[in-house]
């Protein structure tokens, strides 16, 4: 068995059902009569809360995720992330001298 190619389809199928989840939730919540004054989401939750919001389709919604999925399949597989305690300044000055590595997410401003 190929692990990288049960990887791919596990984030490709979890992403969608992650998104299909979100979005039934919604619709069950508005079908007790519970209605957002605002939504939001993070990562697939951002696509399920705009989706929701009305800002796009289901049908987009949903294209939209696979994509998201296919481009995170396609980034190498040999990343890593971590989450840092320090200032932003501070992360920037330690990591000035490695080109491959970068600040993807500044959270807590």
């Amino acid at each position: 068995m190929n692990l990288v190619r049960v990887w791919q389809w596990w984030t490709q199928a979890n992403n969608l059902a992650l998104f299909a989840l979100e979005y039934a939730l919604f619709q069950l919540w508005e079908s007790w009569g519970i209605k957002p004054d605002a939504v939001m989401g993070h990562s697939v939750g951002e696509y399920a809360a705009a989706c929701i919001a009305g800002i796009f389709s289901l049908e987009d919604g949903l294209k939209l995720i696979a994509e998201r999925a296919c481009l995170m399949q396609a980034l190498p597989q040999d990343g890593e992330m971590v989450a840092v305690f320090a200032s932003e300044a501070l992360v920037t000055s330690i990591i000035q001298p490695y080109a491959q590595v970068a600040i993807a997410a500044i959270n807590g401003h």
